[in-house]
């Protein structure tokens, strides 16, 4: 098939013995790869959808057509969003000011209506209503934990932000957290005096550091505490390609640093995997240094203070 032009420049399409398949009466015309069909625009600058037999699959009427994936589309009119099935039928009406997908496996989307976020179906369900100011996380400030969707932390947790505060559901429109949190991950410019990295989950853990009244704390993917609001930072550091996360808080005087994974094991609140045999060895190491600095330490041992489970009233409860 060839793309040609007539004499009025309009756009059409012949086939390679230069039989007409479109008819040269087209302003624009785009040929899409991934779905072999023809986006096509007329005299109004309204565009459709031809397949490569010549056959209609969108009515020449919106004002913009795209390919959503490999089975919908987005339609704009109006400077509203909608999204059309496989056949070129609404499947989400047009009443959106932006859609843009949150995951295509799980066919889920981010929507905007009256300035404010939610996410849908394909279908159009709610899943999560538009009442947030924004929705993901800013993932350049996370790098070394290679967070491969903003929008959607351990394929399951979606964070949203309102009134300043952030909080997760889940990817079925479940509340993991409330929106009372100042924000999630931690920023260690300026706060560990070492070579560090910006934390935002620690992958080994399945774990999420949030941000409260100016201190850290770790979650895991069910919204669980298993750290409480005391840590002055949580970070990583990264020899020979391998990334290990530490948290640090200070006690008596003292500034006290742990391996996150590792303290979370002692605590009966983690099961590594273990992969090498020195792994145990290394645990009894450390738990002989943990010792050493709970003699120290008169009251409540760090233990205690650091996986206390009495919150307010608005902390989750564990």
């Amino acid at each position: 098939m060839y793309v040609v032009q007539n004499a009025n420049d309009k756009y059409g399409v012949i086939n390679d013995k230069n039989v007409e398949i479109i008819g040269c009466k087209y302003e624009n015309m785009k040929f899409d790869e991934s779905t072999q069909e023809f986006f096509v625009t007329n005299a109004l600058s309204k565009v459709g959808i031809i397949l490569a037999n010549g056959t209609n699959k969108v009515d020449i009427q919106y004002d913009e057509l795209s390919v959503l994936n490999n089975n919908l589309y987005l339609a704009k009119n109006d400077n509203k969003y909608g999204i059309l099935d496989k056949d070129g039928k609404v499947k989400v009406d047009v009443n959106y000011e932006e859609i843009k997908t949150l995951d295509s496996d799980i066919g889920l989307y981010i929507v905007r209506y009256n300035n404010k976020y939610g996410i849908i179906t394909e279908n159009g369900q709610q899943v999560i209503y538009c009442e947030y100011d924004s929705i993901g996380v800013d993932a350049k400030s996370y790098t070394v934990d290679k967070i491969e969707n903003q929008y959607l932390l351990f394929d399951n947790l979606i964070p949203v932000k309102r009134n300043n505060k952030w909080g997760l559901f889940d990817t079925k429109g479940k509340e993991i957290l409330p929106c009372d949190y100042d924000g999630f991950g931690c920023v260690v410019t300026g706060i560990v005096d070492k070579v560090a990295n910006n934390a935002l989950i620690i992958p080994e853990c399945e774990c999420i550091v949030v941000n409260k009244n100016k201190k850290y704390g770790i979650v895991n993917k069910n919204g669980e505490l298993l750290i409480n609001y005391v840590l002055n930072a949580v970070y990583s550091t990264t020899n020979s390609g391998v990334n290990k996360y530490f948290m640090t808080f200070d006690h008596n005087d003292e500034t006290i640093e742990y391996e996150v994974p590792w303290y979370l094991e002692q605590m009966g609140l983690y099961t590594p995997k273990k992969t090498e045999e020195n792994n145990s060895n290394q645990n009894e190491n450390q738990q002989e240094n943990v010792n050493e600095e709970e003699n120290k330490i008169n009251g409540n041992t760090v233990e205690e203070e650091i996986t206390e489970n009495t919150v307010d009233s608005n902390e989750v409860q564990i």
